[in-house]
């Protein structure tokens, strides 16, 4: 393929936290864990962004315009986001090492930066390179005021000119106004969203309790109790929400499970 010049939105995600987590963590562990979620993170945008390269801590992609609208990138953005954060949750939890690469695993975030703009696609030695003044201007606003400015450590940035080609409505999406200024490239206007506060409710949203009368079936656990309980048995609350009984020869925890 020759060089073509497009017109289309360019995003980057780019991990947070990435240089503290790999120099205090062992490298080899550390690296194998940061390549397992920007594997999820690639995975999920590729849906709709076709992914360009990965650039160390961060995968660069685009969407030609037609190709891509306001519900699609919004949508693409928060589930990948929270795939992410699921991930990093697992992680966390299906290891017992206590290194710093597992047990810090969550110091990671993510952030994305999407503006829109003209770029050349040519042919490389390499794949498929992109570039042209809008590409520059997405990778520097990476390096941007809206932790500083703003408190969030997990957002994503859309430029004004990303706004305004898909329609994208700030105010009633919640966004907040932030501008970087340039000496070359003048203010650059964008809105953000905050996908720390969009995962809370999500979790929120996704938290169901069944209550004991609309269970389908109970599933009852005993346990024996220990020196430390003095006897008198344990209560473990049980991850579906379902209410815990104790008796006096050990602990039991009940949990309700809901019909399909």
């Amino acid at each position: 393929m020759g060089a073509s010049q497009e017109r289309g939105c360019l995003l980057l995600a780019d991990i947070s936290g990435y240089t503290d987590y790999v120099t205090a963590s062992p490298l080899e562990y550390a690296e194998d864990v940061v390549a397992d979620v920007t594997r999820t993170v690639v995975s999920r945008l590729e849906a709709v962004i076709r992914i360009n390269k990965l650039e160390g801590d961060a995968a660069f992609g685009y969407a030609l315009d037609g190709e891509l609208d306001a519900t699609m990138l919004l949508d693409v953005i928060e589930d990948c986001y929270f795939a992410f954060r699921g991930r990093l949750h697992g992680i966390e939890h299906a290891v017992s090492c206590d290194c710093a690469a597992c047990t810090r695993v969550t110091d990671l975030d993510l952030k994305f930066v999407v503006h829109h703009g003209d770029f050349i696609r040519r042919a490389g030695g390499r794949g498929e390179e992109l570039t042209g003044l809008d590409v520059i201007l997405v990778h520097r606003l990476l390096k941007n005021g809206v932790t500083a400015r703003l408190g969030l450590r997990a957002y994503a940035l859309f430029t004004e000119a990303c706004v305004d080609a898909l329609g994208l409505q700030p105010a009633s999406l919640g966004l907040v106004r932030h501008s970087e200024a340039y000496a070359d490239a003048g203010e650059v206007v964008a809105y953000v969203a905050d996908l720390e506060a969009r995962w809370r409710l999500e979790q929120k949203r996704r938290r169901v309790r069944v209550e004991a009368h609309e269970a389908a079936f109970t599933v009852e656990v005993t346990r024996r109790a220990s020196a430390s309980t003095g006897g008198r048995g344990s209560t473990r609350r049980s991850s579906t929400g379902g209410r815990s009984t104790t008796s006096p020869s050990g602990s039991r925890s009940r949990a309700a499970c809901a019909p399909s």
